[in-house]
């Protein structure tokens, strides 16, 4: 999917109220319902559009229900999209108006409440219907006998072999993909940038996603210097007791955990080194230490909370990673902080509560020297994994590619400077639809 950037200065997305304030609208659940019938299982941006007007609508943002707003955030129009000449919205309006009848007509003739989209306009409206026979939309659930008591030591086993075939599968899937689109030949990418043409191959390194779950399990970030010395696991205090979920836990520090985003990521460069006969390798951060980031090219994915070696070039950044965890549950809280906010621009970015199913979040793609200046580093990261994979998207898309080496005014992308652009993604259904360019900054 390509993601067509949107340049500073247009108009800023709100941030999506939290939907779980909609959780017991009666008039939500029908747009669930209606949107996992059978009327819309192989139309998924017609109900991308249902969803998004509602929610919008019953969330008290109706005003952002234009042509335009859902040709930009549903259908990913970009910022040159004019309504009046890419009827998309107005022909998607009818075919969604007809599949919404049709539901009525059927599996939804008994529903307490009516839907109605009017034409000439993308409100919806809803309406109490008073003499419909309401039948209770609960599926019967069949008597079952007390299930048996499960030992901790078999979770644990059906645990470790779901993430053992997680990463197994995802690093395959990277390298199939790359090799079966070895003969495309794309424009550069920002990404295309940093891949080496000499002898020493471009090293991706992907994140290590067991220290970010460690990191969750202590409520406590591992330092660099922590990470260098492979001493975070001593260093964090909680270590469970049971024999196997100790075993478990030994293996969250061997770097062999990977998150989807960062695979997403890494089966677009390499498809990028493939066609443009650039050489790289695929390694985990578990796998690198500071002496290898001194020479050659790098581009490093995912996040310092995940990738550690990331926080040894953030003194060249202003946009700062920055994580807090939340109080009252097994979570973290990351932002991105604006240490030099220009105007227009936010002192703290952060996505919404929604991501990443839905709502606004944040991504950043920088290009900084290596430790000695010898070579380049590309950080590709972001707020939630739906941030990192629009940031993924971003750094591969020619397009993106294309506007900000406008923006930073040379006739190419592999002229430009070093530089850090923090990218603006709206997610429907946990998949980024469009990135704005919030902010740029040249480095020097």
């Amino acid at each position: 999917m390509s993601l067509t950037p949107i340049s500073p200065g247009e108009k800023e997305i709100p941030v999506t109220p939290e939907l779980a304030t909609l959780a017991n609208d009666e008039r939500w659940q029908l747009i669930t319902r209606i949107s996992a019938s059978l009327h819309f299982v192989k139309s998924p941006r017609l109900r991308n559009f249902l969803i998004f007007i509602s929610e919008r609508s019953l969330t008290g943002h109706a005003e952002e229900i234009t042509e335009y707003e859902i040709g930009w955030k549903v259908f990913e129009r970009g910022q040159n999209y004019s309504p009046s000449d890419d009827s998309i919205v107005r022909t998607a309006a009818r075919q969604l108006r007809a599949k919404v009848k049709e539901y009525f007509e059927s599996e939804g003739a008994s529903e307490a409440w009516s839907l109605e989209i009017p034409k000439g306009g993308y409100i919806p409206i809803f309406t109490k219907r008073e003499s419909a026979i309401v039948e209770e939309h609960v599926e019967p659930v069949p008597p079952v006998s007390a299930p048996a008591p499960v030992d901790s030591g078999r979770r644990w086993r059906l645990v470790s072999a779901v993430l053992a075939v997680f990463a197994l599968g995802a690093l395959i899937t990277a390298v199939w993909l790359w090799q079966a689109t070895r003969t495309e030949t794309p424009a550069p990418t920002i990404a295309s940038t940093v891949l080496a043409r000499g002898p020493q191959p471009t090293r991706v390194v992907v994140g290590d996603f067991g220290i970010v779950l460690m990191e969750l399990a202590n409520r406590r970030i591992v330092s660099v210097e922590d990470y260098v010395n492979r001493s975070y696991v001593n260093v964090l205090p909680a270590k469970p007791s049971e024999p196997f979920v100790r075993h478990l836990w030994n293996a969250f520090s061997l770097g062999q955990i990977v998150s989807f985003p960062d695979v997403s990521a890494v089966s677009a460069i390499m498809r990028l080194s493939g066609s443009e006969g650039k050489k790289a390798t695929i390694q985990n951060a578990r796998q690198i230490t500071p002496r290898d980031l001194r020479s050659g090219n790098f581009i490093l994915l995912s996040a310092p909370i995940a990738s550690p070696w990331m926080t040894l070039f953030e003194e060249r950044l202003n946009f700062r990673y920055r994580v807090t965890f939340n109080e009252d549950s097994p979570s973290m809280v990351t932002t991105f902080e604006n240490l030099h906010p220009e105007p227009g621009e936010k002192p703290v970015y952060r996505a919404d509560a929604t991501t990443p199913g839905y709502g606004v979040t944040y991504g950043l793609v920088a290009k900084v020297p290596n430790l000695t200046g010898t070579g380049k580093v590309l950080l590709i990261y972001g707020l939630k994994y739906t941030g990192l994979e629009a940031a993924g998207e971003y750094a591969t898309d020619p397009n993106a590619a294309a506007a900000l080496a406008r923006m930073l005014h040379v006739k190419s992308i592999e002229d430009a400077p070093d530089f850090e652009v923090l990218i603006e993604t709206y997610a429907i259904d946990t998949a980024p639809r469009y990135v704005k360019v919030a902010a740029l900054r040249s480095i020097k």
